[in-house]
């Protein structure tokens, strides 16, 4: 985390040396989540790490860096990506990304990445679907919402109920 707020070429180069090679994915996912206080600097080795890394732990990590970043484009890559594995949790903070992708110009892509998985068989990520939707001023996502208050899944219902107040 030191390397993080120090913000020097060695630092930088440091940070990107741990994230690649380092045995313990708790290391790569903090010095990944460091990396990212370099700003817009650090984002297209993030994503590059986020493709070549596997890891839930570190694709969290990753994840929740660019979500706090003015990288809309990154992000999306990294959601994209990250909704088609197979970690769940993974999938759920993408699920997440596309909603903080909402309110830039990147909304419409991220909508057609969410409104799919309306009806996906695992209602964890329903849920998930009908919070991100909330945050879309369209529409398609309005209609989904109201889809979705009709789900089997009394948790779906409830998420998609909160997100139309």
């Amino acid at each position: 985390m030191g390397l993080g707020r120090q913000q020097t070429p060695e630092s930088f180069t440091a940070l990107l040396e741990l994230m690649k090679c380092d045995r313990d994915p708790n290391v790569r996912a903090e010095a990944a989540n460091s990396l990212s206080m370099f700003g817009k600097i650090a984002a297209s080795h993030l994503v590059l790490a986020f493709h070549q890394d596997d890891h839930w732990l570190v694709r969290r990590s990753i994840m929740a860096a660019l979500c706090e970043m003015p990288c809309p484009e990154e992000l999306l890559d990294v959601c994209v990506c990250g909704l088609a594995g197979e970690d769940l949790t993974v999938r759920e903070a993408a699920i997440d990304g596309f909603g903080v992708l909402a309110s830039g110009n990147k909304q419409a892509e991220a909508l057609q990445q969410l409104l799919p998985l309306v009806s996906y068989s695992e209602w964890r990520l329903r849920a998930r679907v009908a919070r991100a939707l909330r945050k879309f001023d369209r529409p398609q996502a309005k209609s989904a919402i109201s889809y979705m208050m009709k789900d089997e899944d009394h948790r779906v219902v409830a998420a998609a109920l909160e997100s139309s107040i």
